[in-house]
Parts: structure tokens; C-alpha cells; sequence
């Protein structure tokens, strides 16, 4: 099923990429109302972003919108706050947005490469 273009439900396809190709990002941060840390990791596909399986997400959200509210939904998360499940964003910031529970800033700037740079940098840089 997919919602206004996106595939929010489907299954996510299994692509043959080289680990020189696979470009990581990072979202690391201390939530400052509950002390709790974040560690996600993200990575950029062709039709959009995955928050991958094993980041450390935030145990609330009180962000209002509806990708945010369905992906919540979707995931599968331990008591440990760790997502269990790949889940699919066509955009950074509502990934970043999931991870941290709210919105805080534009996704472009709160996805990092391992070396710093952040998503909009890394992608200027590339083209």
C-alpha cells in the first residue's frame, strides 16, 4: 500500500550494493528531557531513507504527523528503545524526526557522515 506516492507499508527491496557504494549517516544526540541517548544510523537509497535496524531511538514522540505517527506504528522497537525493522522515509527529516521523537531542525543538518559532514555538505560534495 502506498500513502500520497510513498511506500510506507511495503516491503523494503533487498538491492546488491558494494560496500564502497553504501554511504552511511549518522544521528547522534542527548535528549535533554529525559537524558536519554540517540544513536541512529540512516542510509540514503534512490527513493528516499532507511533508518536501519539496531539504531537507538527515542522511547517518546510527540511529533504529529502522520508519517511520523504510521512509522511508529510499523516499528518494531525492544524495551531498550532499539528498532527492531528497517523503516523507509522519502525524506531526511521526517527520519530524523522518528529518531529523535520531534521535530528538532531540518534533516539535512542532523544526518552526519562518519567523518562529520552533514547530508546537505556530503551531497553538494557529490554532484
Amino acid at each position: 500500500m502506498s500513502m500520497l506516492g510513498y511506500k510506507v507499508f511495503e516491503p523494503l527491496e533487498e538491492k546488491n550494493i558494494s560496500a564502497d557504494d553504501e554511504i552511511l549517516f549518522y544521528l547522534d544526540k542527548t535528549l535533554k528531557s529525559t537524558n536519554t541517548e540517540i544513536r541512529a544510523i540512516c542510509k540514503k537509497t534512490s527513493d528516499g531513507y532507511i533508518v536501519l535496524a539496531g539504531s537507538q531511538i527515542s522511547p517518546t514522540s510527540s511529533a504529529t504527523a502522520d508519517i511520523i505517527k504510521n512509522a511508529r506504528m510499523a516499528a518494531k522497537i525492544d524495551d531498550k528503545n532499539i528498532l527492531q525493522n528497517d523503516i523507509f522515509f522519502p525524506h531526511p527529516t521526517p527520519a530524523s524526526t522518528f529518531v529523535i521523537g520531534k521535530w528538532l531542525g531540518n534533516g539535512w543538518d542532523n544526518w552526519k557522515t562518519k567523518d562529520g559532514l552533514t547530508l546537505n555538505e556530503f551531497l553538494k560534495l557529490e554532484k
